[in-house]
Parts: C-alpha cells; sequence; structure tokens
C-alpha cells in the first residue's frame, strides 16, 4: 500500500506537482520509492518476512532525495540511517543564501527573519548530509557538520522539499506568530501559488 501511494506521488511531482514533506514523511517517502515493489518491512508490520536483504533490494534511482542508505527493517522507531536523532532539540541550523535572478525557488523556500533557527525533534529530526544526492539542492544544515535539515529537488517538471523536525519551538508556550522554524513552512505553503513573472523583451 505504502509503495502504491509513493509512487503516485512520484509521478505527481514527475508531472509538474509541488510536494513538502517533513519529518518521518520525507524519509519513509525515499525508503518506499527505493524498495521498488520488494518487501523490507519485518512481520509484525505486515504478517510476512522481508527479503533476506532489505537494504541490498533497495533501487536508490527511483528515491527523490537520499541514495545509499541503509534500512532499519526490525525497528518500530528509526527506518534507516538517513536520520541523525541527535541533530534535534538543542542544535542550531543555519539558512543558505540564494540569488533571486540565479535560485529563484531556493530562494522563495528559504526567505527568512533569520539566518540562524533553533534546532526541533522528530521521528526524522535531520538528513544524513552523505546521503543527499549530488543534484539535491542544500537550503539549510546543522551546526554539527554532519546533517541537513532542509532541502529540496527537482523531477522531471515537478519540485519536492523536505524539512527535518515535527514541530519548530516544540515546547508548550514557545509558540509566536513570527517564529522563523515555522515561517519555513509558510514558505511551502505558498510556494505553489507563485507565478513567474514575464519579462520584457
Amino acid at each position: 500500500m505504502k509503495q502504491a501511494v509513493s509512487t503516485k506521488i512520484r509521478d505527481f511531482i514527475s508531472g509538474g506537482g509541488f510536494l513538502f514533506a517533513m519529518c518521518s514523511a520525507a524519509e519513509t517517502l525515499d525508503i518506499s520509492l527505493a524498495a521498488d515493489g520488494n518487501d523490507i518491512v519485518d512481520t509484525p508490520f505486515d504478517g510476512d518476512p522481508p527479503v533476506a536483504d532489505p537494504s541490498g533490494a533497495l533501487n536508490y534511482a527511483r528515491s527523490l532525495a537520499f541514495g545509499g542508505f541503509t534500512v532499519f527493517a526490525d525497528s518500530s522507531h528509526e527506518y534507516s540511517d538517513i536520520d541523525v536523532p541527535e541533530a534535534g532539540a538543542g542544535t542550531i541550523f543555519s539558512l543558505f543564501e540564494f540569488s533571486a535572478q540565479v535560485d529563484a525557488i531556493p530562494c522563495l523556500l528559504n526567505q527568512n527573519h533569520n539566518r540562524e533557527i533553533r534546532g526541533f525533534s522528530g521521528e526524522t529530526s535531520s538528513f544524513r548530509k552523505s546521503l543527499v544526492k549530488k543534484d539535491v539542492t542544500i537550503l539549510a544544515e546543522n551546526n554539527d557538520g554532519v546533517s541537513v535539515r532542509y532541502l529540496m529537488g527537482t523531477l522531471g517538471k515537478g519540485v519536492f522539499c523536505y524539512y527535518g523536525g515535527h514541530t519548530p519551538e516544540e515546547n508548550f508556550g514557545d509558540y509566536q506568530a513570527n517564529a522563523a522554524g515555522f515561517r519555513l513552512i509558510l514558505n511551502n505553503v505558498l510556494f505553489p501559488s507563485a507565478k513567474t513573472r514575464r519579462r520584457k523583451t
């Protein structure tokens, strides 16, 4: 079921759609796409055993943002080594700057009043930098040198954006209308309505 849904999502993006996925939605979507018809889920979850070597059965050409990752088929909490659990709350991540003339989409997605933002946790807190595909654009990285928080890429005619962590300003009472972590979510909500201005020739 997950693979059928993830394939529909991939086709949607390729056809010109936009996907914003956050936390474990990003990680598990890529895992499901890479599984490519192979059963990589352990018996307690679907009633039958996985293939003998789940990670060896992965087709990374089908995943959107990550390649070379290892899945944890027998875990109920961690899904793969894409996630860097310790890169959550208590960390700081920095947004990269992009030129609106050269990199319009990354520039729009990274608009914020802060360049450094307080980190937060989730089922998938951050993404392992060494597993990010070369054609994917890193929008923000953590201060640990090994993980990234925010990235985007293209597939066919469409665009996808992944954001690690679950809830910015996650402690009760921290919610603010101008919280920098939430601003990135708002950018993604507004992105599909952005239109390219026709230039005079």
